[in-house]
């Protein structure tokens, strides 16, 4: 049919009918395919919107299972086949609950489909009202079709403190529906255990045992009981009870009819708290083991505090008759881990233990310590904010040394035993200016302590370093980096910074290759360590600017290796620059003058009662446009968007080496009703730009007459 040519006869209303055909077929070929098929499932599940997730899962890298431990790390694969298709417009949306901990420093994600070539991601860490979350783009060029399997590779992620039931949910920008996948943490067993006896000899007779450990991380004890007799009888109040299982190896003898007589038991930070056990028993292991269990009223023993259960001369307690090294063990009844310590008991006659230090082996970030006394100092540059780890060597190897921070030190200093030397091993962590100490005790069975003191003298912070790899310490006192006597700095004010946290910049060489720039700041390049940014707050860079003279407007520019790209988000004032930097991308950053990317607009022929928007830039450029404020969208030459007559658009370009263009605006002009040339000349007198092309010339006229109707006269 040729709508071109009406038939003889009809008039005002057959040109009614015709518009409103026109208008009917305009709206059916304007519905896609997925409208269709989405009013379809909407239909068949009764108006609820259905995810475009699939089988969602999660798992851990080379292997199928999630480490189930509270404070355990995961390297998680998210895994799910979607129901949509899937491209690089769109977002994948990960929600995970709150408890869990995530290491955004320098985190890389991927993706791939069935699998296949690995894709790089950003992701977005996102506070909202439901939750954390983290949004990631998919790359341009990526695409998965329904039914595909798609895998996401994350960073590491923090089991939550507490055990329990715990959500994740993830949803694509195609649906807005959630698909869900449930994991189980499982409360870890007691932590920190140590073993103290009253006598390290093989072969002792009643000796006295303590075990020392941090309260477990549960809320709830492991053991309930399951009658009001039983709560009457032990005269627990919560009707609960937490049992501690206290395990001797083959070896060890002790009273078997032991009684809540024979055992004490403290809690708090100095021990403050003695806790009356409900019961003891004692029974063997499948190994021969001696199994001790200490029935501990649940609401007396506060959670995240030290307890110590001495299992006192009463007990009965025998050393095993040879020396040697005995493994002990604590643990909760029920769980599923248990807390392991090594006793060392040496042979019955052997000579006293030597508790001196033969030697203090310096750290390699340190320069030669110096000894005065019982005194051993070393010197690190600022740079070293911890981990610094000494070697202390001890005459013998039967000495036992502790240690723990000095007073009025910020170090935090933990301490191990060097494999089966004579010899410890101090960390300090967290480092502060000036002096860190930590106080060491070196003692053994039926000789005389000794005490030492190790400090780590750390030089003064700087106000500022150059720009040639030479990293500035961060801590959350001191979070603002200075470079280039403050020609640069970094803000990381909010983020979370581990021992050690540091970043480091260099000066890169100006763009020779891209014309029409001039730098009017430090192109600088930067690397992190450490650092965890706070989502929703950015690190600020700063770069100090130079009055330019070629008269062009200056802007923040970018270049990761696909050429230099205007960031819109960077404001240039006289002096300086800032830009909002989410997790410090890898790439050079620089201020530059440089053109205006150009855009041009122009609207085509109405055609049943839309017109298509072309958009046109220099060679290379990308164009975006909006519609209604609806968001911006590429622009695409082969599928021009169509407009209506009384809607806003608004449109910009970007190009690498220029300045992005200004936003274009534009409101689509009215159709007028256009029967003859005379009409024509009505609108002309207007003087009204009807192509949009922002003048108004002979294109707008020919646009116009357009518009008059053919007619065929009658034969």
């Amino acid at each position: 049919m040729n709508l071109a040519v009406r038939p003889a006869g009809w008039g005002r209303a057959g040109r009614v009918l015709l518009a409103l055909l026109l208008l009917v077929m305009g709206l059916v070929s304007g519905l896609q395919p997925a409208q269709a098929t989405m009013g379809t499932m909407l239909e068949e599940t009764g108006g609820e919107e259905p995810s475009s997730i699939g089988g969602l899962y999660f798992y851990n890298y080379g292997q199928w299972e999630l480490n189930p431990y509270v404070n355990e790390q995961n390297n998680l694969v998210m895994e799910f086949y979607t129901n949509k298709v899937l491209g690089g417009t769109d977002t994948i949306e990960l929600r995970y609950p709150a408890e869990y901990g995530w290491n955004m420093t320098g985190a890389v994600y991927q993706i791939s489909v069935n699998p296949g070539e690995n894709w790089e991601l950003t992701g977005t860490h996102v506070d909202g009202p439901n939750g954390p979350s983290i949004v990631f783009q998919l790359p341009a060029g990526f695409a998965a079709n329904p039914e595909d399997k798609v895998q996401l590779f994350l960073g590491l992620a923090e089991n939550p403190p507490l055990g329990g039931e715990y959500m994740f949910s993830a949803r694509t920008s195609a649906e807005e529906a959630w698909a869900y996948f449930y994991s189980y943490v499982y409360d870890k067993t007691v932590r920190g255990l140590g073993v103290t006896a009253g006598s390290d000899t093989a072969g002792a007779r009643d000796v006295p045992y303590t075990f020392s450990f941090d309260a477990p991380y549960r809320d709830q004890p492991v053991l309930a009981l399951s009658s009001s007799e039983e709560t009457e009888a032990t005269g627990s109040e919560s009707g609960s009870d937490t049992t501690v299982q206290l395990t001797f190896p083959p070896g060890y003898t002790m009273n078997a009819e032991l009684s809540p007589s024979n055992v004490s038991v403290r809690t708090g930070w100095e021990g403050e708290t003695v806790i009356e056990p409900n019961g003891t028993a004692v029974y063997y292991g499948e190994g021969g083991e001696r199994i001790v269990e200490v029935v501990i009223p649940s609401w007396e023993m506060p959670r995240l505090t030290p307890v110590e259960i001495t299992l006192n001369e009463s007990a009965g307690i025998v050393n095993p008759a040879a020396g040697g090294t005995y493994v002990l063990k604590a643990q909760l009844a029920g769980d599923m881990e248990s807390a392991a310590y090594e006793i060392v008991l040496r042979e019955a006659g052997e000579e006293p233990v030597d508790t001196t230090i033969l030697a203090v082996k310096e750290s390699e970030t340190s320069q030669p310590l110096s000894v005065t006394g019982s005194v051993y100092t070393l010197q690190v540059p600022y740079t070293v904010s911890g981990p610094v780890t000494v070697f202390v060597e001890l005459n013998d190897a039967r000495a036992v040394l502790t240690a723990a921070a000095d007073e009025g030190t910020v170090a935090d200093v933990t301490y191990g035993r060097q494999s089966e030397a004579a010899g410890y091993y101090l960390q300090f962590d967290g480092l502060g200016e000036g002096i860190n100490t930590a106080r060491v005790v070196v003692s053994g069975a039926g000789a005389e302590p000794h005490g030492y003191l190790i400090v780590i003298h750390r030089a003064a912070r700087p106000s500022s370093v150059p720009l040639n790899g030479t990293p500035y310490p961060l801590t959350a006192a001191y979070p603002v980096a200075v470079f280039a006597e403050g020609a640069v700095t970094l803000d990381f004010t909010g983020s979370t910074f581990s021992a050690g946290a540091y970043v480091l910049a260099w000066e890169e060489p100006s763009p020779a290759y891209s014309t029409g720039m001039k730098p009017v700041s430090k192109v600088v390049r930067f690397e992190i360590s450490g650092v965890t940014t706070a989502a929703g707050q950015p690190v600020k860079l700063t770069l100090k600017t130079t009055s330019g003279n070629t008269n062009k407007p200056a802007g923040v520019f970018v270049s990761s290796g696909g050429g230099w790209v205007h960031d819109r988000s960077g404001l240039v004032s006289e002096g300086g620059a800032e830009l909002p930097l989410s997790g410090l991308p890898a790439g050079d950053y620089g201020v530059f003058e440089a053109d205006y990317t150009m855009v041009k607009m122009k609207l085509g022929k109405p055609a049943g009662g839309t017109r298509e928007l072309t958009l046109t830039s220099e060679e290379g450029a990308e164009m975006y446009y909006q519609i209604g404020g609806q968001g911006y969208q590429p622009y695409n030459a082969a599928q021009k968007p169509l407009v209506k007559a009384g809607e806003k658009v608004t449109a910009y370009a970007k190009a690498a080496g220029r300045l992005d263009s200004e936003p274009r605006e534009l409101t689509v002009p009215p159709i007028p009703v256009i029967g003859k040339a005379e009409d024509v000349l009505k609108e002309l007198k207007n003087g009204q730009d009807f192509n949009g092309d922002g003048t108004f010339d002979a294109g707008d006229v020919v646009d116009y007459l357009h518009l008059i109707e053919p007619y065929r006269a009658k034969p």
